[in-house]
């Protein structure tokens, strides 16, 4: 019998989300986004005129209130056109780490399907071999060795489910290699500890 594999995964819905979640190369992708956001809005409120209100009262040397003021200022700019330079490039490079978050999320989401997928098929190889075909290569050997002590057929037969045998369990050992690798590639993209169950 081959040895036991890794526990189940959770659902692909709870892998997605803790991907989204875990992945450091998404995390870091969705900090330099909003890094860029916060420059381009910063260097869009240099460009921008700035404005200031204030409001007074005078009194008299009584205390009495003998007057209002109000007061708006503006400062506006005179190089316009070089900080207009530097908000578009703030906003294409704000753009620019948007689209690289999402293209990394994409990417993130397809990997984690890919991955999720392949291990569920190779969860499923495994158990068809353990629960059918490795279970009749070894009844049809014993079957032929029998056969074969009894004088009823030759030896290329036995040695025949012997190779049958063989490349049964390889197989199976084949599918569990695939389970771990699929396991493994699910924990990088998810940070969940899947060989101990599922926990961060």
């Amino acid at each position: 019998a081959t040895p036991p594999g890794p526990p189940a995964p959770p659902s692909g819905a709870a892998l997605l989300d803790a991907a989204g979640r875990n992945r450091p190369a998404l995390g870091a992708a969705r900090r330099e986004a909003l890094r860029a956001a916060r420059g381009s809005a910063r260097m869009l409120a240099d460009w921008l005129p700035d404005f200031e209100v204030r409001y007074g009262r005078s009194f008299d040397r009584t205390g009495a209130a003998a007057g209002q003021q109000a007061m708006l200022m503006a400062d506006i700019p005179l190089w316009f056109w070089g900080p207009a330079g530097g908000v578009r490039q703030g906003r294409a490079e704000r753009d620019a780490a948007r689209a690289r978050a999402d293209d990394l999320g994409n990417e993130t989401r397809w990997m984690v399907r890919e991955a999720f997928v392949s291990l569920d098929a190779a969860r499923r190889t495994l158990g068809l071999y353990e629960k059918s075909l490795l279970p009749h290569a070894e009844q049809a050997l014993k079957s032929a060795r029998a056969e074969y002590e009894g004088g009823h057929v030759d030896l290329d037969m036995v040695l025949e489910s012997e190779r049958e045998l063989i490349e049964a369990r390889l197989a199976a050992y084949g599918a569990l290699a695939d389970i771990g690798k699929w396991t493994g590639t699910l924990e990088v993209l998810t940070g969940l500890d899947l060989f101990g169950g599922g926990q961060p």
